[in-house]
């Protein structure tokens, strides 16, 4: 069987940051397409939010971090994958070493094992989707994920159920000011 082109574009960790977000944003959406790691953006979103649901998360996230690379198709972890995509993210030696330690923990199903690796990550790594140039790595309103921010300072636009929530006024996409306010928006 031939490997797979995103496992072996990211073992190869030459990616640029913004190379990064795009193999995410693609392993996402195959991962999306499958009905049996397919997972309601809902519950992403509910994740991303701090409150995961690793029952409905653990085929998904086990679909990503074998295309990652990160887990075998037994489902057992590749410590080095680890350790080397950690040493790419990670510049802090002590930090990483801690991280190194903790995500490399075999969990009691290769799914657990998979939800640890993505808290895991983002924990030490920080989440991709809140780069500001990356307006697109789950869906087209990724800022609506970086989590809450005071009301009175928000500017808040919902389309299709999702709310996308800016600071006030301004809003920097791929390094340019926005001003939204004086946006139109036709959901």
């Amino acid at each position: 069987m031939a490997e797979d082109p995103v496992i072996r574009d990211t073992k190869a960790y030459g990616l640029t940051d913004e190379q990064r977000r795009e193999k995410l944003r693609v392993v996402h959406e195959q991962c999306q397409a499958d009905p049996a790691t397919y997972v309601d953006e809902v519950v992403l979103r509910e994740a991303r939010d701090g409150h995961p649901d690793p029952a409905k998360l653990g085929r998904h996230s086990l679909c990503m971090t074998k295309k990652f690379g990160l887990q075998k198709e037994d489902g057992s972890i590749d410590k080095a994958a680890i350790e080397k995509g950690l040493t790419v993210l990670i510049s802090d030696e002590a930090k990483r070493s801690q991280a190194i330690a903790a995500c490399g923990v075999e969990k009691a199903t290769p799914e657990q094992t998979a939800n640890n690796l993505f808290e895991c990550f983002f924990k030490y790594a920080g989440h991709p989707a809140h780069d500001k140039s990356s307006m697109a790595i789950f869906g087209s309103w990724s800022w609506a994920h970086c989590g809450p921010r005071p009301k009175e300072d928000n500017f808040e636009i919902e389309k299709n159920a999702r709310k996308l929530t800016v600071p006030f006024q301004l809003a920097e996409i791929d390094n340019k000011s926005i001003d939204l306010t004086k946006m139109s928006f036709n959901p």
